[in-house]
């Protein structure tokens, strides 16, 4: 990961659970750095499900699983992750977690 890209997922990250327009920004800002950064495509995709946007969060979930190098893991952690609560019994989510 690029180091700037980095800082930008950090304070995203950071903002996570207290500002969702600016956690947005920050992952945002990352991918315009490295595009297929996939912490910065998996923390949108928190980002948007605990806003309650499924469309955008499954998004987000499909480009991460298509450039993370380790889509196994990645598949255990979105199943184990809390952020995805609101979108866990969506179908959709279902299949991309097998």
């Amino acid at each position: 990961m690029k180091p700037d890209a980095e800082v930008w997922c950090t304070l995203g990250f950071a903002l996570l659970h207290r500002d969702f327009d600016e956690a947005k920004r920050c992952f945002q800002k990352a991918l315009d750095l490295e595009p297929a950064n996939p912490r910065a495509l998996y923390n949108l995709a928190c980002t948007y499900s605990i806003a309650g946007d499924v469309e955008k969060s499954l998004e987000f979930l499909r480009k991460t699983i298509a450039v993370d190098p380790d889509p196994a893991h990645l598949k255990k952690q979105m199943a184990e992750d809390h952020d995805f609560d609101s979108i866990r019994n969506d179908p959709r989510f279902q299949v991309l977690i097998k």
